[in-house]
């Protein structure tokens, strides 16, 4: 469950906005259908996320809550062309805005290392126009490039807990199936 997800593994608790329990006044998180996948990147009064039918998944939704909390795609880190190789002329002309690259002023990886296996992380044939990869692994041992909708990896955690101040359990951080196991032992 994705609530249960960040209310156990992060400081970030989603809760029900009601009158009746006073949380009204805060920012918070609308969920509306669409033709879209989407939410706009950081904390607004209102953070509208558009979901069509195949969006409303678990993982999906959880990377659209990523962004409303301030994540962007992990492919947009500054440092990215060290870890992947992006083939623009396989990128559909209209979403490459979701590959641009970003400076250290506008993204902040809380000094995490780069995160394959982040649900931020688009997979190799992301927006693909002719079925060619539109990402490259920079290295042959990584064997699968994002897309996993599967929960947030344990540096999306990392990250998410350094962004809003708190420091969850190591327990908390290498709780799942998709961690890193090299930094869990």
């Amino acid at each position: 469950n994705v609530v249960a997800d960040f209310n156990q593994y992060t400081c970030i608790n989603l809760l029900p906005v009601t009158a009746s329990n006073g949380l009204t006044g805060y920012p918070y998180l609308r969920f509306v259908n669409g033709d879209a996948c989407s939410s706009p990147v950081g904390i607004h009064s209102v953070n509208t996320i558009t979901l069509k039918k195949e969006c409303r998944e678990e993982g999906v939704v959880a990377h659209e809550i990523l962004h409303s909390l301030g994540f962007w795609h992990e492919q947009m880190r500054p440092d990215r062309d060290l870890y992947v190789t992006l083939v623009p002329e396989n990128i559909h002309e209209k979403m490459m805005y979701n590959f641009a690259k970003y400076s250290t002023n506008e993204i902040n990886s809380r000094d995490s290392p780069y995160d394959y296996k982040s649900l931020m992380h688009y997979n190799s044939y992301a927006f693909s126009t002719n079925g060619n990869p539109t990402l490259v692994r920079a290295s042959d041992n990584v064997t699968r490039i994002g897309a996993q909708r599967e929960g947030m990896s344990m540096y999306d955690r990392k990250q998410l807990n350094d962004m809003y101040g708190c420091t969850p359990s190591a327990e908390a951080l290498c709780s799942d199936t998709i961690r890193h196991e090299e930094e869990c032992q």
